[in-house]
């Protein structure tokens, strides 16, 4: 009898980690709060290079389903892992509501941006005289440089991410931090999503490596780029490779005589006979069709 080993999507929780520290930390945690029924969320107190490693190091231990993260180290965080990632996004409604608190702190109000200054605000600003100044920054290395700046024009109220909201206020600038709750909420709700697509397709592919675990022959899935996404110790056998250092690799690479280029162009079944090693194997290919979409191709050795 076959047994599964994977928990039901439908029993288990999705597991969702936040990223972000100073005050965007906490909002995070604190809103992260209202979706405890939901799924098993941690957080992060880190940022950049360090979120990065503390990322890796919690998905080692524990599969993160889907991250939440905001600003410069949000996307920094999305170049870098292979997880699913929501974002905090800035929405318009709330950015003028910031910019109107920091307007009530001081005459003098800028708004920081990562990357680049806001192309939008400034036509707005040009339009409406909201005397509205704009700096950016790049990363940790220059957000010092980005509130030394802000410091020396005399701005005496800012609209910006946690990290630069927290040194302008070490300075004596008054800051409103640049995302509100209602977009860290509506982040939570995109994060839950994606984690439980990721929790289903992991429960998925665990049934499958149990299924292929109890066969006999040698059974290999690939996706359309022909990147190893599931098979069975029979065919890493076969492969003379362990199993866990062959996902992700293309299988036309790995043993060329396998390639699965032409099932996956032209859609079709196939069967030939191939040398693989020392043994004369029955070569089997058939696409992988779902919901009408090609997803992929099956290679079974016989």
């Amino acid at each position: 009898m076959i047994e599964a080993t994977a928990h039901s999507s439908a029993l288990a929780l999705p597991h969702i980690a936040t990223v972000g520290r100073h005050r965007i930390g906490r909002v995070l945690e604190r809103v992260a709060e209202l979706f405890a029924g939901q799924a098993h969320i941690e957080h992060i107190s880190a940022s950049f290079d360090t979120a990065v490693d503390a990322v890796r190091a919690l998905h080692a231990r524990a599969p993160i389903d889907a991250l939440v993260v905001a600003g410069a180290s949000g996307a920094w965080m999305r170049e870098r892992v292979d997880i699913p990632v929501a974002m905090v996004e800035v929405r318009g409604f709330d950015l003028l509501g910031a910019l109107a608190r920091a307007r009530a702190l001081s005459p003098r109000v800028a708004l920081v941006t990562f990357g680049a200054p806001s192309e939008h605000l400034a036509q707005f600003d040009a339009q409406f005289g909201a005397g509205i100044a704009q700096f950016s920054y790049h990363g940790p290395e220059d957000a010092a440089a980005c509130v030394q700046a802000m410091q020396a024009a005399g701005i005496g109220a800012v609209v910006a991410p946690g990290l630069v909201a927290d040194l302008a206020e070490e300075v004596g600038i008054a800051s409103v931090l640049l995302y509100s709750d209602a977009a860290v909420q509506q982040a939570l709700q995109e994060g839950v999503l994606l984690a439980r697509q990721r929790l289903a397709e992991r429960a998925r592919h665990q049934r499958l490596q149990t299924i292929l675990g109890q066969l006999q022959d040698g059974v290999v899935a690939v996706d359309c780029a022909q990147r190893i996404q599931a098979l069975n110790p029979a065919m890493a056998a076969l492969l003379g490779t362990p199993a866990e250092q062959l996902h992700g690799r293309t299988l036309g690479a790995v043993a060329p005589q396998l390639d699965m280029a032409a099932t996956l162009r032209h859609q079709q079944s196939s069967e030939d006979v191939v040398q693989l090693a020392t043994r004369t194997q029955v070569v089997r290919r058939a696409p992988i069709v779902e919901n009408g979409v090609l997803t992929g191709a099956l290679l079974v050795c016989r």
